[in-house]
């Protein structure tokens, strides 16, 4: 998308408008001039004609890797971090230019800043990042996390292809509030989830409201392994006995019941992971076991000997992983 009715998306409209401002004219024709790719001639300039539909942008949080949905027209598309234009009397004045490709971003607290919703305090995001095989450039997402966490700096990593010093360079900003009122994530609020206590009348209930609960967090686990052998999830996600001691301080603080929900989790985390079909687990024993009532033999010694081996460097691999995570990932960055 090149131009809006006329206007030079980038320079004279800010992408990040076009969900609302799509909605705000629904039912009237909006001119819209395009580059469409075409095998082995280059991109084509053309120009469409649509008419919004009457439904407002912005109304879901938009996730890592994914782009910025336009609804009223059906649509969604990526921001690539390239700096077009550097508005007068902003932050980035003097300190970023015109054609700056930005590489990633820091979200960090300031210090003596108290910590918000977010463990770490730096999020690192990731632009022209690549996740099977797709470029995503994460800007409609790390655009909605700066106005969530309004209190955190931002670290930008930029590169000026037009210079001839390709070196990487850091640029601390300080977001100021815009005095535009066109967009907050949140419409100026900022909702929680709706709540409700229950509690079991008897033990009978209570026993069927934990094998749910136990039930749904197994469903969520395997989910999101799912996601992370998928690559919609990142694996910077993990954590290892750093982040679980941290986890269990904070729940410890809130109560002992917030902590023993949280080691029933960590149980059925425990119980999930154990029975995933890799040798030295009990999920890879018990393979070999429906092997064996399937094919009436047990599998061969050299079979068993190397698949445990490679199940125990997995295992162990995965435990440096964690561990390398938890502490220049997750933990220095902060300090």
């Amino acid at each position: 998308i090149t131009k809006i009715d006329g206007l030079d998306v980038g320079t004279q409209i800010n992408p990040l408008m076009l969900p609302d401002y799509f909605a705000e004219r629904h039912g009237q024709p909006i001119e819209i001039s395009l580059q469409r790719p075409e095998q082995g001639a280059g991109a084509k300039d053309i120009t469409v004609r649509v008419i919004p539909e009457d439904i407002p942008g912005w109304i879901e949080k938009p996730g890592a890797g994914e782009p910025l949905s336009v609804p009223a027209v059906g649509i969604a598309f990526h921001l690539i971090p390239t700096v077009l234009k550097v508005a007068e009397g902003s932050a980035a004045e003097g300190k970023l230019h015109e054609e700056d490709r930005i590489l990633k971003m820091d979200l960090f607290l300031p210090k003596g800043a108290e910590n918000d919703d977010y463990a770490e305090r730096s999020i690192t995001i990731k632009f022209d990042e690549k996740i099977q095989d797709e470029t995503v450039h994460n800007w409609a997402y790390a655009f909605w996390l700066m106005q969530s966490l309004p209190t955190r700096h931002v670290r930008l990593y930029v590169k000026n292809p037009g210079q001839k010093e390709q070196a990487e360079s850091a640029v601390t900003l300080v977001p100021q509030a815009s005095q535009e009122e066109w967009y907050l994530p949140t419409r100026g609020i900022r909702p929680d989830l709706l709540t409700r206590r229950v509690q079991a009348e008897s033990f009978v209930q209570a026993v069927q409201m934990g094998m749910t609960h136990t039930r749904n967090t197994m469903a969520d686990i395997y989910l999101t392994l799912r996601n992370l052998f998928g690559g919609r999830i990142s694996v910077k996600e993990l954590h290892g006995p750093i982040g679980i001691a941290v986890v269990a301080s904070r729940a410890a603080s809130r109560g002992l019941a917030d902590l023993l929900l949280f080691l029933g989790f960590l149980s059925v985390n425990l119980a999930v992971l154990n029975f995933l079909p890799i040798p030295v687990l009990d999920g890879g024993h018990m393979v070999f076991l429906i092997w064996e009532g399937l094919t009436r033999k047990k599998p061969s010694e050299r079979v068993l000997v190397t698949a445990t081996y490679a199940g125990l460097a997995f295992v162990l691999g995965l435990m440096l992983l964690v561990i390398y995570l938890d502490i220049f990932v997750h933990w220095l960055p902060g300090k």
